[in-house]
């Protein structure tokens, strides 16, 4: 094979050089000719740079076959996700083989076998009796070749799907709304949006964060399903720069969470999920340098939150604080219901119907622990990662009357683990 020259810039270009002149300096620029980027010149100059690229590296392509070869060896020919359960069915994704993108799917829930084994490779149900495919990204592909997933929540009847894409790589998502029995979109668009969603506790309503021109989620609107996005409501704005906007539903199903953060302050609201007029309400305020989370539980009085926060702690402490009701409140409404652990860095609180999960750093290990609700400052029970330097973490269990829980266990020298 004869070498290819190395590429040079093309003559046309060196003649129209372009010159800048600042503070009296004058500076040639003699690349200026490559912001063109559809010209003949620059197509030819990358094409000549691909070819002598080629060219040398021809002597390993046999070294780049090989490691190819062992790596999709160690690879399962389809990648499937654990299944998440929820009231009727299990929900999944499944990577086909030479496909570049995944696909959602859903089967009947099962409770007597429903629950998984220890296993990080998980086999997929594909027989078209027991698998239902929702939403095929392969099948969303454009002529541009990009697609990137934003939101993808099913309503709480199931029978919805809120999903959203990006076609441009500029993190503008369009959100659409497909009825899961017919299989077919809802004309609802709304064409501009985040990351993130909220179903209303009766899934006719779907909240969504809104972006401005420097992309920061500064808004959150309510559509309603079946509405132009044109009548859609703005729930809440955060005027401040420093500040970015999210939104999500609780476990429970009862409210909708918006939360506002810095780099080092916070502040979060609560809606009635079930009469989306009633709120926001801050669930306490802000105040600088205070960061805190909020999450819903059910008790016999009616309900509460907890409230994960650095409020006078360094390594955070539990809080429980009543839910609004018509009114903002502040922190003066809290009462501890774990004091801080100097050992413990406390992370997350997730409840559920008979129990809440901690996640929290102790020891320089990431590990969770179970606590009934009459005793959220006891001892409760840790989970623990089974490999040595390994991590533990609650993944995605939407059902709040969970039996068991999804947790991943992983470890930079192991393939992660899904337990229930």
């Amino acid at each position: 094979m004869t070498e290819p020259l190395t590429p040079q810039t093309p003559p046309q270009a060196r003649r129209d050089a372009t010159e800048h002149t600042e503070h009296g300096v004058v500076r040639a620029d003699p690349y200026a000719w490559l912001r063109h980027a559809g010209s003949p010149d620059v197509v030819a100059h990358l094409t000549a740079e691909r070819t002598f690229y080629d060219f040398s590296v021809t002597h390993l392509h046999s070294l780049i076959e090989t490691l190819r070869t062992e790596m999709i060896a160690r690879v399962a020919p389809t990648e499937v996700s654990p299944r998440r359960h929820r009231v009727a069915f299990s929900y999944y994704t499944e990577h086909p083989t030479g496909r570049d993108y995944a696909r959602l799917l859903r089967e009947k829930f099962r409770p007597d076998g429903g629950l998984m084994t220890e296993s990080s490779d998980v086999t997929s149900v594909t027989d078209g009796n027991r698998a239902e495919v929702l939403l095929d990204l392969n099948e969303l592909v454009d002529d541009s070749g990009y697609l990137s997933m934003g939101v993808e929540s099913v309503s709480p009847d199931e029978r919805l799907l809120a999903w959203s894409v990006d076609r441009a790589g500029d993190e503008v998502y369009a959100l659409r709304f497909r009825d899961l029995a017919r299989g077919e979109d809802l004309a609802d668009l709304i064409p501009r949006t985040y990351y993130g969603g909220a179903w209303s506790a009766d899934s006719q309503w779907f909240f969504y964060t809104v972006h401005d021109e420097a992309y920061r989620p500064f808004q959150v609107w309510r559509h309603r399903i079946g509405t132009p996005a044109t009548d859609d409501v703005l729930v809440l704005v955060e005027p401040d720069d420093r500040f970015e906007l999210g939104v999500r539903g609780t476990r429970s199903g009862d409210l909708v969470v918006v939360w506002s953060e810095s780099n080092s302050t916070s502040e979060c609201w609560v809606v009635d999920a079930h009469d989306v007029t009633r709120g926001p309400w801050s669930v306490g305020g802000r105040r600088h340098g205070v960061r805190y989370h909020a999450e819903h539980r059910r008790t016999p009085a009616g309900g509460d939150l907890l409230v994960v926060t650095n409020d006078d702690a360094v390594e955070f402490r539990l809080m429980s604080a009543p839910v609004p009701q018509g009114a903002d409140q502040d922190s003066s409404a809290w009462r501890e219901a774990r004091a801080e652990d100097p050992d413990d860095r406390l992370e997350r609180v997730d409840a559920f119907e008979d129990g809440v999960v901690l996640a929290l750093r102790s020891g320089g290990d990431h590990i969770l622990r179970v606590l009934p609700h009459d005793d959220l400052g006891g001892p409760g029970r840790d989970v623990r990662s089974r490999f040595p330097g390994g991590e533990v973490y609650l993944d995605d269990t939407p059902r709040f009357d969970a039996s068991a829980v999804l947790v991943v266990d992983e470890a930079y020298t192991e393939p992660a683990v899904w337990s229930e």
